[in-house]
């Protein structure tokens, strides 16, 4: 019988596809854990190899993605904002895991649900997430391309509960960023509230009780948010309405192929039991 074994990470970075590739020929069993950098929250995540290499190539399909035309000055905003603005779009909220522990809300739903849907495998991988896998996917994500970035915990808006989000080093100053929160607000092209915001300015659109042991000073907010997200942020490609239309009309087509020879087979049959009959 082969030995349960276990390895711990503090982000993604620090192992590699090949690395997960050889430990899962040595031992199929072993576990992949990634610790967060908030000690007081104790978030320990585990996983297997096969959704850790699947986690590695969704990362890195995301970082291939990002525009090679990114410069400098601010290349490091620049960045985050695309890559900010790419999990809104790839990741929708989860809102019946959310919902799982709020008061006149509670749902019989199994741990492993919600855990997933609070670590990588339920953003990354099954594209649902709640707060903690939002901060921990831009956190992990961010590390990949050498961006700080630690995982915050406490509680949020009007205390329904725990509530988790970020703060980000970028271009040598610290901001708090809320994916979570500004999901919405991407995705119908609003203005973003949470998006690279000092302390003052943060704690003005929601109260947040802090519970991490782990904090930065933010002491400005970015001067030119709008001007970031009009340049930089990630634009779902368009569908072509032609391509939808050939592809409904070969589904049709395929359809009726398989219809007809259902069609086929019954009249076989039904020529048979005839014959037999006889």
């Amino acid at each position: 019988m082969e030995m349960f074994m276990e390895k711990i990470y503090n982000n993604t970075s620090e192992i590699s596809i090949d690395e997960l590739i050889k430990y899962k020929m040595q031992n199929p069993n072993q576990m992949i854990t990634i610790q967060n950098t908030n000690k007081s929250h104790n978030k320990l995540e585990s996983y297997s190899l096969d959704d850790m290499i699947k986690i590695k190539e969704k990362i890195a399909e995301i970082i291939r993605n990002i525009p090679k035309e990114i410069n400098e000055p601010d290349k490091e905003k620049k960045i985050f904002t695309y890559i900010y603005t790419r999990l809104a779009h790839l990741i929708a909220y989860d809102e019946f895991a959310a919902s799982a522990g709020r008061t006149g809300y509670e749902r019989d739903m199994s741990e492993p649900y919600i855990t997933k849907a609070s670590n990588l495998v339920g953003g990354l991988l099954q594209g649902k997430s709640m707060c903690g896998g939002y901060s921990e996917i831009l956190r992990n994500v961010l590390s990949e391309i050498g961006i700080e970035c630690i995982y915050i915990h406490g509680e949020g808006k009007d205390k329904l509960g725990d509530h988790a989000w970020n703060q980000v080093k970028l271009d040598g100053k610290w901001y708090n960023v809320d994916l979570t929160n500004d999901r919405d607000n991407i995705i119908n092209n609003s203005e973003c509230q949470y998006f690279l915001k000092s302390d003052t300015d943060f704690k003005r659109y929601e109260q947040y009780n802090i519970k991490s042991e782990i904090l930065h000073q933010c002491d400005e907010s970015i001067s030119n948010p709008n001007e970031l997200m009009k340049a930089y942020k990630f634009v779902p490609p368009i569908v072509n309405s032609k391509s939808i239309t050939e592809a409904y009309k070969r589904q049709n087509h395929t359809t009726s192929i398989i219809q007809n020879a259902k069609n086929l087979i019954a009249k076989l049959l039904n020529r048979t039991n005839s014959n037999r009959e006889k």
